[in-house]
């Protein structure tokens, strides 16, 4: 058995050239009733009529995970996932990562870090997914990537400044690790949380409740459109 299927629980030729990351609480959103399911050390995969499904509850590990597939025949990359909104947008509200800051590292948050690199998705992936969706009230928006809850709030006064309009765990890590293996990614989101206003450990009302599964299911469903209508 090879390093690759030990860790993903299939093998690197049954890849497909579209790869959708996500959390494993969004994986149920892109998987069919029979589609079979390969669990490995690090991450679940399966394969859908168009695209190959990667789970993981570890955000820490995704760049690790993206540089596995440089031996595959993946091509584009799509991170699907959650946020925090800075204050500018609302719980539900769904997102397309224009650029993402990396904060991912938390000592240099607690060194109040103020000029983190800055990592861009792909631009032809993105332009053609912003056109394929441009009247479906997604937000084009800049991003911070951090690696703490705790000092989120710490940076709301620069992300501000810098016009970062949510903070997620994953998106600079994407963008950076796609970009050194050659492949194109970009970064789907949906808020479910405001900082320091709804906390991420406070229940949602009905209606916000309401509101983050309809945009959860409105993205995943466009990401699916989007591949099997324009990539193929």
């Amino acid at each position: 058995m090879t390093i690759f299927k030990k860790i993903f629980g299939l093998d690197e030729s049954e890849v497909q050239k579209n790869c959708i990351i996500c959390p494993i609480n969004d994986f149920s959103l892109f998987i069919r009733k029979n589609d079979r399911i390969s669990k490995g050390l690090l991450f679940s995969a399966t394969n859908s009529e168009k695209a190959t499904v990667i789970s993981s509850k570890n955000n820490f590990l995704l760049g690790d995970c993206v540089l596995y597939l440089k031996e595959t025949l993946c091509e584009n990359i799509f991170l699907f996932g959650s946020c925090a909104s800075t204050g500018a947008l609302s719980v539900g509200d769904p997102v397309l990562a224009e650029k993402s800051f990396s904060f991912e590292s938390f000592s240099d948050m607690l060194k109040k870090k103020n000029n983190p690199e800055l990592f861009f998705p792909d631009k032809e992936l993105f332009d053609k997914f912003h056109s394929f969706t441009k009247d479906k009230s997604l937000f084009p928006a800049t991003l911070a990537t951090v690696n703490s809850i705790c000092l989120e709030t710490d940076y709301l006064d620069w992300s501000k400044n810098n016009n970062v309009k949510c903070f997620d765990m994953e998106t600079s890590i994407i963008f950076s690790s796609a970009k050194y293996i050659g492949r194109k990614a970009i970064a789907l989101l949906y808020v479910t949380d405001i900082i320091g206003k709804q906390s991420f450990h406070e229940p949602l009302d009905e209606n916000d409740r309401a509101k983050l599964l309809s945009s959860r299911k409105l993205i995943s469903k466009l990401l699916v459109n989007f591949i099997e209508n324009e990539l193929y």
